[in-house]
């Protein structure tokens, strides 16, 4: 259910087309809000992770979130094109 609302929330952004990285944080930002709000109710601990590659035109976009990680396969190899994001790690603190 979350992939469909922060995919929804980016698709819909009115900047989708024309600043398509702002659009993609603030659909992160906004799913990750309602997701906060759902989960405060229902008093129980939770995350969430997400990934996000988007060609728009000749620029490819690549964002993740959490422990999430988003490959592309050239001549049959994995290639990581975002980097997960880890609770343990300094940067991430």
């Amino acid at each position: 259910m979350l992939n469909k609302t922060s995919s929804g929330n980016l698709l819909r952004h009115p900047k989708f087309i024309t600043d398509t990285k702002s659009a993609i944080a603030d659909a992160y930002n906004h799913t990750d809000a309602e997701f906060l709000k759902s989960e405060n109710s229902q008093n129980r601990e939770a995350g969430s992770t997400a990934s996000t590659a988007v060609l728009v035109g000749d620029r490819f976009l690549v964002a993740n979130v959490g422990d999430s990680r988003a490959v592309i396969c050239r001549g049959g190899d994995a290639i990581a094109v975002s980097r997960d994001h880890k609770p343990d790690q300094t940067d991430e603190r």
